[in-house]
């Protein structure tokens, strides 16, 4: 499993893509100058170290990891971004402020949002499914506004068989250069089942049947000769046995 990371010696040298390994544990200073912070003040369950991913991170698998089933990770908002959309700061707005908005809606009721989308790739081509995990979202009435301070599982079962996943952040924060609410997210314990989906067997055949393709992602075809018997059971099972 590869989590890439880009550091640009240019300008003094600068942390430009992918993912930085973290064990900072402050929650309260504001800024670009606290980016690898995590909110909760430590990895998931209180351990030392996690990751910081920001816009477009990708991880990638290999060898016996590629093309199986991820599980999930946990997840939660970094120190910067969490400050910044509770308070606003010199580049972004505080989360639900009307300020400047022109709505003439009551103040701290505007649907803001910090959205995680997790996109799946498999031999290649990118899956029509995605997974969704708001980080923040003020879009229902005020007493469900949320900022994620904690770690939340995010699963990612129903991706199915992916070679790698990458990550992407949106915001309802927007201004002339792009999204405002920094672009950052902090994750850790991720899991992976490294089991393919397939036919593993099949029992009791009336007759002789097909199956493709094998591996599959979304949509698996059974393909009968003949039928001989019109009484015939068919039963698909995932690796939990549902």
């Amino acid at each position: 499993v590869i989590f890439p990371n880009n550091y640009d010696t240019s300008f003094g040298g600068y942390w430009s893509a992918g993912w930085a390994y973290s064990n900072v544990v402050d929650t309260t200073t504001a800024g670009f100058g606290n980016l690898y912070g995590a909110r909760p003040g430590s990895g998931h369950n209180g351990s030392s170290n996690y990751i910081v991913g920001k816009q477009n991170s990708l991880i990638s698998f290999t060898n016996a990891a590629a093309g199986t089933i991820r599980n999930g990770f946990y997840v939660t908002n970094g120190t910067y971004a969490t400050l910044s959309m509770e308070n606003g700061d010199s580049f972004a707005k505080k989360f639900g402020d009307t300020t400047g908005t022109s709505c003439n809606c009551p103040q701290g009721s505007v649907p803001d949002y910090f959205l995680l989308r997790v996109n799946g790739y498999y031999n290649g081509a990118l899956l029509t499914d995605s997974v969704d995990f708001y980080l923040a979202d003020f879009r229902g009435p005020d007493s469900t506004d949320y900022i994620v301070k904690d770690w939340q599982w995010v699963d990612l079962t129903s991706l199915g068989n992916v070679d790698s996943i990458t990550f992407t952040l949106s915001s309802s924060d927007v201004g002339t250069f792009g999204m405002n609410t920094p672009a950052f997210f902090c994750l850790d314990d991720f899991t992976s089942s490294n089991i393919a989906l397939s036919v593993s067997n099949i029992n009791n055949s009336p007759t002789q049947l097909s199956t493709y393709p094998n591996p599959v992602i979304n949509t698996c075809t059974l393909s009968f000769d003949q039928i001989s018997d019109k009484n015939v059971q068919l039963q698909i099972s995932d690796i939990t046995g549902k």
